[in-house]
């Protein structure tokens, strides 16, 4: 595989979950959602994630003029 995917989950209150994509060939994290975790609810899911790159297509339940995303 050229990807990584690594996933840790805690037991307390808040009972988050989290994941990591790194690329093998440099370790370049890809996404990583560490820094908040997965909100899973009946009616949406919430990613909170660090921007590796300003250049963001597609991603998102958000009406945007272009497929890039302004993400400044």
């Amino acid at each position: 595989p050229l990807y990584d995917f690594t996933y840790s989950t805690n037991s307390t209150a808040a009972n988050l979950f989290s994941f990591r994509i790194k690329r093998r060939a440099n370790s370049m994290t890809l996404f990583d959602t560490s820094i908040g975790g997965l909100v899973l609810n009946n009616q949406f899911l919430q990613i909170v994630t660090r921007l590796q790159s300003p250049h963001v297509y597609g991603f998102g339940e958000n009406n945007h003029e272009s497929l890039k995303h302004n993400v400044t």
